[in-house]
């Protein structure tokens, strides 16, 4: 139960990186949003085949 906050919060960093992305064009934040993206979906996926 507790990786589904844990994946929710990655989800939520992951759209703050890409918005600031978008407002900065920066490479970094989008970096930084696409492996937070990647982290929740794979522990998405782990909590689930518990």
């Amino acid at each position: 139960m507790k990786w589904n906050y844990i994946s929710m919060i990655f989800y939520f960093c992951a759209s703050a990186f890409l918005i600031a992305f978008a407002f900065t064009s920066s490479n970094i934040w989008l970096g930084c949003g696409v492996i937070s993206l990647a982290l929740a979906v794979i522990i998405g996926r782990a909590s689930r085949n518990k």
